[in-house]
């Protein structure tokens, strides 16, 4: 990363309730296998747009892009669900919580999405498919073992939690894993 360049993202916390819920079905997967990544508990949030390394200088029109974003928006509820991976199931390199979305989330997420682009930000190329992290698997040999625990556990979830407002997030790698500090803060409804 350059001078001059952060790395950035924007979420929406969850609760204190989905959050014991998730490092109760992490510390089951621990339990089982070595060797995880897991997110500290404090930082495990729904990433609604990955902004990757951008132009410090951009923040303020980023914040300003989400204020409009968000006027119209008003506060949503959304069910975190089932438990899944990324590429699949069967080969996971992350696991994580499926969130259930009766359409608010993509609206949002697809308003932010053109309104970014305007600032120089890319699209996402991938079809958006709102999750919360559980763990990462860091070799093959974990992607397998994650596979077959989360496979033989089954965790069932089924938590309701509330979106009141979007966070633009600062995000510092540090070799105890990443140091998320909030930029903005913007309640939706203005």
């Amino acid at each position: 990363m350059t001078s001059g360049t952060i790395r950035a993202f924007i979420a929406i916390e969850i609760s204190d309730e989905l959050k014991e819920k998730l490092r109760e079905i992490q510390t089951l997967i621990a339990g089982r296998m070595r060797g995880l990544n897991l997110p500290e508990k404090d930082s495990i949030h729904l990433t609604v747009k990955f902004l990757g390394n951008v132009d410090e200088s951009a923040a303020p029109g980023i914040a300003r892009a989400l204020e409009t974003a968000c006027a119209a928006v008003r506060p949503f509820t959304l069910v975190a669900e089932g438990v899944g991976g990324f590429p699949s199931l069967r080969s996971p390199r992350v696991a994580w919580v499926g969130i259930k979305d009766e359409g608010a989330l993509s609206r949002l997420h697809a308003d932010i999405e053109d309104r970014l682009v305007g600032l120089g930000i890319d699209r996402e190329t991938v079809r958006y498919r709102p999750h919360i992290t559980l763990c990462r698997a860091r070799s093959i040999a974990e992607s397998q073992d994650l596979s077959r625990v989360v496979n033989e556990l089954q965790p069932a979830l089924r938590v309701e939690f509330p979106a009141a407002e979007l966070v633009f997030f600062k995000s510092v790698l540090t070799p105890k894993g990443p140091v998320h500090t909030p930029i903005a803060r913007v309640g939706f409804g203005g």
